[in-house]
């Protein structure tokens, strides 16, 4: 199969296949059975994985292919979902550390300002 069948064949099973939105739960399964937690990245990356093990078994080499892309854009959007939530997360907290040190200071400011002006009345 030449690259431009690959990329047909897994553009059309994306448009035909819903997102894999089961990799959490997939994952939690796992982690029973493992003894160790697992997130939806890692069943992304275990996935493809099993296909790379079928394709140097020569088992249905052209569907673990595209198989393959299929779950690495899957863990793509795992990733860039991650990233946007940390963001997100990163975002609020640097707004309310501003908003907690704001309002630190804004009552240190009106007491040095206090403190100045009584200095410079004195002087």
């Amino acid at each position: 199969m030449n690259r431009a069948a690959l990329i047909n064949r897994v553009e059309q099973k994306v448009i035909t296949d819903a997102r894999e939105d089961s990799f959490d739960e997939i994952a939690a399964l796992w982690s029973v059975y493992l003894h160790r937690p697992l997130i939806g990245e890692d069943v992304a990356m275990m996935m493809i994985l099993l296909k790379v093990a079928r394709v140097m078994k020569c088992v249905s080499i052209d569907d673990s292919l595209v198989d393959i892309a299929g779950y690495a854009a899957c863990a793509a959007e795992i990733w860039e979902n991650d990233l946007n939530a940390q963001h997100d997360l990163e975002t609020i907290v640097k707004a309310d550390a501003d908003t907690k040190q704001k309002a630190i200071e804004d009552p240190m400011l009106k007491e040095a300002h206090k403190a100045y002006d009584l200095l410079n009345g004195l002087r």
